[in-house]
This record gives structure tokens, sequence and C-alpha cells, in this order.
């Protein structure tokens, strides 16, 4: 990342933070030029998703797909919502999708959510997620193993932003967690993550260590946004933008005193500055 001066306030307090606490800084080369890629020679969307009427209209060229899906799993009258994000988290130029399972808890809009990735390969899709939910079902909870395993898959229930590193020619993913009923979520927030090929997952990284990957990539999405694949077909357009409010929301519980003891500079830094 180059460290240049952007008008935004949280922008310049975040690279300040990042540039000037940690070491070694500002070493990734981001934008938010992220490449386009070409969907595999099969399906545009994975075959459990057939079964949908707006998953079958589908096209190639939709950087976002997304639909009601089942009744609840508990059969109450409330149904689950599938969006799938177009992204290419390899930089292969296969494209893959990254599926957020939102189940409503009731009618007045609180959700659970979980998160699933299609990689894209040459003779169709290789699905990463919650195990023990059958080949002809969509992904959500209460299948399989998804309630027990959603620690591990609830990523993000709003986003993703993207940003590449042209330096390692690596995609980082950015969401906004904000449910408060998910499991294994302590704090809501934006998080970041970039594709492990060797876990097979999307790793998370702690935007909140000093001197780290994490924080570097967190900083130019406060001071830039992020390329965001369902804000308009026009690809120039794509922009993102980071809301200071998602952050005040976080902030307002990880600067408790208790929260804190445990904090990184950087974050011990962002506290000060907040009060």
């Amino acid at each position: 990342m180059k460290c240049t001066i952007n008008n935004s306030t949280q922008g310049l307090l975040a690279l300040l933070f990042v540039c000037a606490v940690s070491a070694p800084a500002c070493a990734l080369e981001l934008s938010k030029q992220v490449p386009a890629c070409v969907m595999p020679r099969t399906s545009v969307l994975p075959a459990n998703y057939h079964q949908y009427a707006w998953a079958k209209k589908a096209r190639a060229t939709d950087p976002v797909v997304s639909g009601k899906a089942d009744v609840r799993i508990d059969g109450s009258s409330l149904f689950e919502w599938q969006h799938a994000a177009k992204v290419d988290l390899n930089l292969d130029g296969l494209c893959d999708w990254i599926v957020t399972s939102n189940i409503p808890l009731s009618s007045g809009g609180d959700t659970d959510s979980i998160n699933t990735v299609y990689l894209g390969q040459r003779a169709g899709w290789t699905r990463f997620g919650a195990t023990g939910i059958r080949a002809n079902q969509a992904d959500g909870l209460g299948r399989g193993q998804s309630d027990a395993q959603q620690s591990q898959f609830a990523w993000f229930d709003e986003g993703p932003y993207l940003l590449r590193d042209a330096t390692a020619q690596k995609l980082y993913v950015i969401g906004n967690f904000s449910s408060r009923n998910s499991f294994g979520r302590e704090f809501p927030g934006y998080r970041i993550f970039t594709w492990d090929p060797v876990a097979k997952k999307l790793a998370e990284l702690d935007k909140w260590h000093a001197g780290g990957e994490g924080g570097e990539v967190y900083a130019y999405f406060v001071a830039h946004g992020g390329f965001a694949p369902d804000r308009t077909t026009d690809k120039d357009d794509r922009s993102g933008d980071f809301d200071p409010a998602i952050e005040r929301r976080e902030l307002s519980l990880r600067c408790s005193e208790e929260a804190q003891k445990a904090a990184s500079p950087l974050l011990a830094t962002r506290c000060m500055v907040k009060r």
C-alpha cells in the first residue's frame, strides 16, 4: 500500500496508526482494481441451487445472484434468503461464489447467518463449508453439521468488499458481521479474510494487529473503501465505502476496560482516540 494522504479523517487516522505504530508498514500494493473472471464450463450456479426459479435465471455476467429459498427448517412461515457474490478468491481466472445464507429469526428482521464458498474448477464447483449438508440441499443453518460448525463459517452477513494486492497477487475479502445472534462472534464489525490454499478456507486476518497484514488492509479500506460486486452492473462504479458507524459500534464494545486487557497496541490507540 502506498501511504498517501486522504481527505477522510477516519482514513488519515487509520493510515497514521498503521504506518507509524507498525513495523514494517505499507508493504502491500493495494487497490480496488479486481480482475475479471470467467465461469466454469458447467452452470452459473452450483446444481443444489437449480431448484429455485431465481437461480435458473442467473447469467454468467451477473455479479451477484440472490433470492428466497426454503421455509425455515423448523417449518415456520419464514423463508431463508440466499445471496451469492461472484469473486475470484484465488485469482486463478475462474469465478468463485461466496454464498451468505440468512435465516430469519422473527418477522422483525432479526437474522442468523452462515457462509459457504464454491470454488470454480474447470469441471464445475467445489464446495467448502459446513459438512453433512446433502448434495441436493441449499446451504443454511439446521442442515447437516451447520449449527455445530457455525462459528467456523459465520464470516459476515453484509458484503463482501474486495481489495487486491498487486505485489503478491492476493485477494482480500472484507465483510461486515452485524448479527448479534450468530454463534462464535464476540464483537460485530468489519472482518478481513483471504483464501488459504493449503487449509482450503477463508482465513481471517487480525485487523487490530500492529504491523500485521490485516491492519494494513483495514487501514486502506477505511481510507478508500473496497470493490463491491453488488453495487451496480457498471464495474467502474462498484465502490463500497467504509461506514464509520459500524466501527463505532464495534469500538463501543471492544473499548470497555475488560475488553482492553488483551488489546493490541493499535486497538488501544483507537480506543484512546475514541475517548
